[in-house]
C-alpha cells in the first residue's frame, strides 16, 4: 500500500523578514495516559500549516513532510504562554512545538512532568502514524525534549526515562528537581545542549546547570553560557518569574531579545543538525560560538559524514549514494518494501531516495522532478491535461474517467472526487489559497502528481 510522503522538513528559508515559510496552525489536545491512572496531560500543540510566500517569486519548500517536534516544558508556576518566542521562532521553519501543560501549581511533581514529556512524543508520534487521525503524518518521529527552570529539571527525567524516543536534549537555565535531574544526567547519552545565564541568581549555573552538564554520559555535549543573561530572559515576560527574580536579583544588564537572538543563533542550527539530518548545519552552530557573548565547554565532537554524489541512472535501475538507510519514493509515494541503495525496475516519473548514514546525516535526491508551472500542466504520457487557470482555477481535460485527491504541501488529504466526464474543474479557492498537490488516477494510468496553485 502506497503512502504520503513523509520525509523530513529540510527547509533552507529563515523566519524573518519578507522570507518565504510555514504558517503557524495550533490547536489543543489531552492525551490519557492509562497506564499512570487514567493521568490527562494536555497540551498546547503548535504546527507548520500551509506555505506562505509574501513576496510572490514562487520560492517552495526544497523538502517537505512531517515536522520535526520539540517537547517544551514551562517554568515553576509559569504560563505556556511564557514560551511563544519559541513558537514564533521556530515553527516557520518547519518545526513543531508541544507546550506541555502540567504541573503548574505551587507542589509540582517534577517526575510525573518528565514522564508527561515522554507520553507526549509517543502519543505525537501514535496519532501521526495513523491514517484516520486528524493530524495523519503531521509529525516525524524525531523528536527533541526541552524545558526552562523546573521543565529543564524535568526534560532531563525525561531523557533519562527513554533514551531511544528524543534525538537531543536541551536545557533553558535548568533548575535541579526531586528526583535528582543532577542525578538523572547520568542516564543521559543522546546529544545535550545545556544554557546558563552568567547573572542567573534564581538556579545559579554553579549549584544547577553546571553539575547537570558534567553529570552527562553523553558522547557529545555542550554547555553555553549567555554573558548577563537572566533566568526570566530565556523566556517571554511572564509575571511569576520576574516576580520572584525581581525580590532576589540585581537589574538585568541585557536586554531580553539581545538574549533570544544569542539562544536561536545556536539553537536553530543545533536542532536543524539533529532533528532535521542537514549536519552541514552543525559548521554554523560551531561558527556562531566565538561570535556571540558568551563562554562554552564542550565534551565529543560531531564527527560526521555528510552524503555525497546523486542517483546514478542504469539499465531500468537506480543507484543512490552510498549511505547505511535508503527510502525510495515515485512522485511523493513510498515504494514499499524498496529500502535498499539499488532500485530496480525504476518506475517512471518523479523518483526520490532519502539517504541517511549512521550519523542521523540526510541526503535527498531526485531525478525528473514535476512540473511547476502558473500555465499549463501536462503529465508525460498521461490521458489527461492540466492547467491552471487565470481565476484560480485547475482545469482537467481527460479522455477517460478519473479520480483526483488534493494535498497541502505536508501531504494532508484537502480534497478527493471524481469525475465521469472528459472535462472537469476545481475552484481552489473553495480549498485553499496555498500551493496543493494534485493526484490523479484513472483506469489506464496511476499515480500523476502535479504541483497546482
Amino acid at each position: 500500500m502506497k503512502k504520503l510522503l513523509t520525509i523530513l522538513c529540510l527547509l533552507v528559508f529563515g523566519s524573518s523578514g519578507l522570507l518565504a515559510q510555514w504558517s503557524i496552525e495550533s490547536t489543543e489536545l489531552t492525551f490519557v495516559d492509562a497506564n499512570r491512572g487514567d493521568r490527562e496531560v494536555p497540551i498546547e500543540l503548535y504546527y507548520p500549516t500551509d506555505w506562505v510566500d509574501p513576496v510572490g517569486q514562487d520560492e517552495f519548500p526544497e523538502f517537505y513532510g512531517p515536522a520535526p517536534t520539540l517537547i517544551i516544558g514551562h517554568g515553576f508556576v509559569m504560563n505556556v504562554n511564557a514560551y511563544m518566542h519559541m513558537v514564533n521562532e521556530l515553527v516557520p521553519q518547519g518545526y513543531a512545538i508541544a507546550l506541555v501543560e502540567t504541573e503548574g501549581s505551587f507542589s509540582p511533581s517534577h517526575e510525573d512532568f518528565g514522564l508527561d514529556f515522554v507520553f507526549v512524543a509517543e502519543s505525537l508520534s501514535a496519532i501521526s502514524n495513523d491514517p484516520t487521525s486528524d493530524y495523519f503524518s503531521l509529525f516525524s518521529d524525531r523528536f527533541a525534549v526541552a524545558g526552562h527552570s523546573m521543565g529543564g529539571g524535568s526534560s532531563f527525567i525525561a531523557a533519562a526515562n527513554n533514551n531511544d524516543i528524543f534525538k537531543t536534549l536541551i536545557g533553558f537555565a535548568p533548575a535541579e528537581t526531586s528526583p535528582s535531574a543532577i542525578s538523572a544526567s547520568e542516564s543521559i547519552t543522546i546529544p545535550s545542549l545545556v544554557f546558563a545565564g552568567g547573572d542567573d541568581c534564581i538556579t545559579p549555573p554553579s549549584s544547577n546547570q553546571i553539575p547537570m552538564y558534567e553529570g552527562l554520559s553523553s558522547t557529545l555535549k555542550y554547555y553555553v553560557e549567555i554573558d548577563e543573561g537572566t533566568h526570566c530572559f530565556f523566556a517571554d515576560p511572564s509575571v511569576t518569574c520576574e516576580a520572584g527574580e525581581s525580590l532576589t536579583c540585581p537589574p538585568a544588564t541585557i536586554e531580553r531579545e539581545e538574549q533570544h537572538q544569542i539562544l536561536f543563533s545556536l539553537l536553530t542550527p543545533w536542532l536543524d543538525t539533529f532533528l532535521k539530518g542537514d549536519c552541514e548545519r552543525w559548521e554554523d552552530f560551531t561558527a556562531a560560538l566565538p561570535e556571540q557573548a558568551i563562554s562554552f565547554e564542550q565534551e565529543g565532537e560531531f564527527d560526521y559524514d555528510l552524503i555525497s554524489g546523486s542517483i546514478i541512472e542504469g539499465v531500468d535501475a537506480l543507484t543512490a549514494p552510498v549511505a547505511d538507510s535508503y527510502v525510495w519514493l515515485n512522485d511523493l509515494f513510498y515504494l514499499d518494501g524498496e529500502n535498499a541503495q539499488i532500485l530496480n525496475d525504476a518506475p517512471i516519473g518523479f523518483v526520490t531516495n532519502i539517504a541517511t548514514n549512521e550519523d542521523g546525516c540526510v541526503a535527498v535526491n531526485s531525478l525528473d522532478v514535476y512540473a511547476q508551472s502558473t500555465n499549463d500542466i501536462t503529465a508525460i504520457d498521461a490521458p489527461f491535461s492540466v492547467f491552471n487557470m487565470n481565476n484560480n482555477t485547475v482545469k482537467i481535460e481527460g479522455s477517460e474517467p478519473f479520480q483526483y485527491q488534493l494535498y497541502n504541501l505536508q501531504g494532508k488529504l484537502m480534497l478527493q472526487s471524481s469525475a465521469a466526464n472528459s472535462l472537469h474543474y476545481i475552484p481552489l479557492d473553495d480549498v485553499s489559497d496555498q500551493p496543493m498537490i494534485l493526484r490523479l488516477d484513472s483506469n489506464t494510468w496511476s499515480d500523476a502528481i502535479l504541483l497546482v496553485k
